[in-house]
């Protein structure tokens, strides 16, 4: 894999397929996955690279090399990330007490001043943050500290349908992990 601010846009490349050969930069861009892109050759369109996307700290460490666009998403970036960190659920105390022994909590998804990860019980909100696309680890996150605050009260953390899309993405296996940390709350239910 070759990073994304390497040289690989002034380097010759050669394709192994039909023998292609020029610079990087004139190759054709493939697929796009969330962390990578493949860039493939012109000719025949077989791969040739595939190239990671830049982490934040990957872009500042070049940031002569980034484009003026791109800072601009960089920057955008950071201050999400920063909302983020300072409104993310982090612990079992920043949680209301319920009343039951049988709770159904639900995630949802609003987009009002932004993306926005809502937990409610009913029609009590619970904890509101911002949300990320394809957010299923984040999920893990919040059933874990829902647990560690209603224990085996907790009957199951239930995505909104609204919520689904932005939760899952595009990665494919988002339902079934989404379900897999259903399920461990229900067998943590069940366990004496």
């Amino acid at each position: 894999m070759t990073n994304y601010y390497d040289d690989w846009k002034e380097q010759p490349q050669t394709c192994r397929a039909c023998g292609w050969q020029s610079r990087g930069c004139d190759l054709t861009q493939g697929e796009v996955f969330a962390e990578l892109f493949e860039v493939c050759c012109p000719k025949c369109g077989e791969k040739v690279l595939t190239v990671s996307f830049p982490t934040i700290d990957e872009s500042r460490r070049n940031w002569d090399k980034v484009s003026p666009a791109d800072r601009i998403v960089v920057e955008l970036a950071e201050r999400r990330r920063q909302e983020f960190e300072r409104r993310m659920l982090r612990s079992p105390e920043q949680l209301p007490d319920l009343p039951g022994n049988d709770l159904v909590l639900v995630w949802d998804y609003e987009d009002r001043n932004g993306h926005e990860t809502v937990i409610r019980f009913g029609a009590q909100e619970l904890w509101r943050e911002p949300a990320f696309f394809e957010g299923c680890e984040r999920f893990g996150e919040i059933a874990e500290i829902l647990f560690a605050k209603y224990g085996t009260r907790l009957q199951d953390l239930v995505p909104t349908r609204g919520s689904q899309l932005f939760l899952y993405g595009d990665r494919i296996g988002a339902p079934a992990r989404i379900e897999k940390f259903r399920q461990r709350l229900g067998q943590r239910r069940r366990t004496p």
